[in-house]
């Protein structure tokens, strides 16, 4: 039934649209474009014929958000065992890692000048994809490169659409992983999406409800503003996005999106006490190496790959004396998607803060082995001399909003 109806739509879309999609112009380009009736004689296809869909755009509202996941429910640790087949080595969902940039909702989202380039673009009736995919490792300047952004009030929504609003052609794949869209609204912008039948998916009683997977909302300060973030999930399909003035809200009617991966967000996990452990000197060796205390980290669920391995951070507990009977101590750490240790320290008991920036990608999921070799000081002759270590281990990871509960 879906894939007769799926046939059916795309039919309807190349009669009534003419979708072809050329080549897009670029950025600079559509700048320099004018505005033209083309843009107003291909938007007027999308006018709601009837009165059931124009109350459905308010619906929105009424959506219930999708179950996320509670890191505090769902994550938990244990003792790590010394071996290392205790070790996980699970890959995360979205392959994020150390070289992703976590989204902290500072970072603009808008040029905050009419920007025609991010519109919906139109020529002689083809309507070019306009929404942009925000890649699997975004940067921080992907966050402002990939956004298609627009002010409903703005002479395009006011002069050149039948509707007064702001359309978007945008199709889905069936990649899970990349099929999510996520807008930032002034409080008096509404939207809503529609299936190529023009049924509104983001209503309950529609008939196109079914293709949303997932839907989450929040509020954020964002520039000074009080902004509504809207993260959802669509089944494999072609799509319309609606954005168009709410006078019951209050704003600088812009809105903001990109569609893709979900937004990542770095979160800290305190995974308890590592690096516990203690040696005596044999007597006679310049070095010698003890395995220290691990942490297992797990997490029910089965929502392993959704924390996305970012930073890994212990946390001197030793004594903030230099030891005299040692010239040097290696704090070495393995994590759950390596192999070997990684030495991380070369001396401790100093109350500083060891920072792995680069471990390797996959998920926190795992066990967290820890070891440490002493170099005792040269011409020791104190045969009671003993080394010991004490730390906290924190684990900054990436979790996709929209399907982790997050806080900020």
């Amino acid at each position: 039934m879906r894939n007769k109806k799926f046939l059916s739509t795309m039919l309807a879309v190349a009669i009534t649209l003419t979708l072809a999609v050329p080549t897009q112009a670029s950025a600079a380009e559509q700048q320099q474009t004018p505005l033209s009736t083309d843009r107003s004689q291909a938007i007027s296809t999308l006018a709601l014929d009837n009165e059931v869909n124009e109350i459905s755009l308010d619906e929105v509202v009424n959506i219930p958000m999708s179950e996320t996941v509670d890191p505090e429910e769902a994550i938990s640790v244990s003792e790590g065992a010394d071996s290392v087949q205790e070790r996980k080595g699970i890959r995360a969902k979205y392959g994020w890692s150390y070289g992703t940039a976590p989204y902290t909702f500072t970072q603009t989202w808008s040029t905050n000048k009419e920007v025609y380039s991010t519109y919906p673009f139109y020529d002689d009736g083809a309507l070019y994809p306009a929404a942009t995919e925000l890649l699997d490792f975004p940067s921080n300047a992907q966050y402002k490169s990939a956004v298609r952004e627009g002010y409903v009030n703005d002479s395009w929504a006011t002069q050149y659409s039948a509707l007064g609003a702001h359309a978007y052609y945008h199709t889905v794949t069936s990649d899970e992983k990349l099929n999510s869209v996520t807008v930032l609204l002034d409080k008096n912008v509404a939207f809503q999406v529609f299936d190529m039948e023009m049924n509104p998916v983001l209503n309950t009683e529609s008939s196109a409800y079914e293709n949303l997977l997932l839907y989450y909302n929040l509020t954020v300060r964002h520039n000074g503003s009080d902004k509504v973030v809207h993260t959802f999930k669509l089944a494999a399909g072609n799509y319309f996005i609606l954005f168009w003035d709410n006078e019951n809200g209050n704003g600088n009617y812009h809105y903001a999106m990109f569609t893709g991966n979900p937004l990542p967000i770095e979160q800290t996990f305190l995974a308890g006490g590592a690096f516990n452990g203690s040696i005596k000197w044999d007597g006679y060796s310049s070095s010698q190496t003890y395995q220290a205390s691990g942490v297992t980290v797990s997490v029910n669920g089965g929502s392993e790959d959704l924390f996305a391995l970012y930073r890994v951070r212990f946390q001197d507990m030793g004594a903030a004396t230099f030891n005299t009977y040692i010239d040097s101590a290696e704090m070495m750490y393995q994590s759950p998607n390596s192999y070997s240790y990684k030495t991380i320290a070369n001396i401790a008991n100093l109350k500083q803060e060891m920072i792995d920036n680069f471990p390797d990608e996959g998920s926190m999921v795992g066990t967290y082995n820890t070891k440490v070799k002493v170099n005792w000081m040269k011409n020791l002759a104190y045969v009671n001399a003993s080394y010991f270590t004490n730390a906290m281990l924190y684990i900054d990871y990436l979790a996709p909003l929209g399907e982790v509960k997050v806080s900020f």
